[in-house]
């Protein structure tokens, strides 16, 4: 085997009202010879509700929920609480709309909300947890090891498929795993758009909010039908409440809310420690599952649900297979409840063929519910009353907890190798690479 590179690391891993509905984020196929003058207004509506965040409690401290701090993006990288990243585009017009979009009182916002151009805001390059983008061309990863297991089951359904550098040389690639994903999945449509949250309106939405009723769009250039009501479908959805029993030297079993609107579940875990990684995806076939953590269109989740790579709607429970984070200092897990996408084009197209369906303008909404949590580490509420400094720790626990401090201010570079991955899962690869070039005592 040859030195290893970052290239072939990624490589290996597979990464580098009288309008008309329907199902997917392209405009409705016309009958046959009818002639279709697409729309030139586009509006996009990505809801997300994050639930209490990874350490739980989170959500509900004081200092972290005072002043408005939302911001675009949020509903997209799955933040916790309820988001939505709104944009509004008049291809004629990239960013210059200015739009004000009036919503229901439900939403718990006053009576509207600002849609505006953000190109003079600094926009940078970041995955779900803001990593860097660059590796420091003298770091070098000399030894680490990554196990990938799959499926729910109290045993694995196969031995793990194995990646590991020694002393700087990849050793074994034997990984060969498919990496599922959606191309529609991230959010390209916002390059011109207006958008909301944004500097000047970044309210936070209330955990009781929806977003319910009528809502219309104005502003120049902007068609005046701009206008339409969200339903249950569109809404935000409940909470995943993702929750766990048993712990890492045994079977460790998942649950999850029921979630009325859901067309599907996909769950993934990460343990590691120095210099190893042990990795679980839900799937009932070995699959990366980076592309898995978003939002997928309708003819995806049907495409992934019939391969079994991820979890039918009916499904509320799932095992991770016995002892394979035995070893581990903790294991993160990432859940996701997929909602529905719909779009509504308008006007409704005309019955008689001879007549050209002139399309005035498309809005397209999707939404997910996200959850996460630590398996092996105190809760937030626990860190916040400094238990984890309590009197009853040994000089040596106390060592132990400064360089885990420590290995924390080394992570960058590892979570920019890791942020290829996307999500958690590239969060808690980048991270354990990051650390790993820092020995803690056991």
């Amino acid at each position: 085997m040859g030195k290893f590179s970052y290239k072939k690391l990624l490589l290996s891993l597979g990464l580098i009202s009288c309008s008309f509905i329907v199902s997917q984020n392209i405009p409705a196929i016309a009958q046959a010879g009818q002639k279709v003058i697409a729309p030139k207004t586009y509006y996009w509506l990505d809801a997300s509700n994050g639930g209490k965040g990874f350490f739980g409690a989170m959500a509900n401290i004081p200092f972290m929920k005072s002043g408005d701090n939302n911001a675009w993006g949020n509903a997209y990288d799955g933040m916790a609480g309820k988001h939505a990243d709104i944009a509004v585009l008049n291809k004629d017009f990239p960013n210059q709309i200015n739009a004000t979009q009036n919503i229901p009182n439900n939403m718990g916002l006053s009576k509207s909300i600002s849609l505006l151009p953000i190109t003079n805001q600094k926009q940078t390059s970041k995955s779900e947890y803001g990593q860097d983008t660059q590796i420091p061309p003298d770091y070098k990863l000399k030894d680490f090891k990554m196990s990938f297991y799959w499926g729910c089951g109290a045993k694995a359904k196969a031995p793990p498929k194995v990646f590991q550098i020694k002393n700087g040389v990849m050793t074994d690639t034997a990984l060969g795993m498919k990496s599922r994903n959606d191309p529609n999945q991230n959010q390209s449509y916002a390059e011109g758009a207006s958008k909301w949250p944004n500097l000047k309106d970044k309210r936070n939405i209330g955990g009781g909010a929806n977003m319910l009723g009528n809502h219309s769009v104005t502003g120049a250039n902007l068609p005046a039908t701009l206008a339409f009501a969200i339903n249950d479908s569109q809404n935000f959805m409940g909470d995943l409440g993702l929750s766990s029993s048993g712990d890492k030297s045994g079977i460790i079993s998942l649950k999850w809310n029921a979630l009325n609107n859901a067309k599907a579940y996909y769950f993934n875990a990460i343990g590691f420690k120095d210099g190893e990684m042990v990795m679980w995806s839900a799937s009932d076939v070995p699959d990366m599952g980076s592309g898995l953590m978003n939002y997928l269109s309708p003819s995806k989740l049907s495409q992934f649900l019939s391969e079994k790579a991820i979890l039918p709607p009916s499904q509320t429970k799932c095992d991770i297979p016995s002892g394979i984070f035995a070893n581990m200092q903790m294991v993160m897990v990432n859940g996701i409840g997929y909602g529905d996408e719909t779009t509504i084009i308008y006007p409704a197209r005309p019955s008689d063929p001879r007549v050209t369906w002139v399309q005035e303008w498309s809005a397209r909404f999707r939404n997910k519910s996200v959850d996460h949590l630590m398996v092996g580490m105190p809760s937030m509420g626990d860190a916040m009353r400094g238990e984890t400094n309590a009197p009853s720790m040994t000089p040596e626990e106390k060592a132990k907890l400064e360089c885990e401090k420590e290995k924390s201010k080394n992570a960058s570079v590892g979570k920019t190798i890791g942020g290829a991955f996307g999500g958690g899962l590239g969060s808690a690869l980048g991270g354990a690479l990051g650390k790993s070039k820092t020995k803690c005592p056991n």
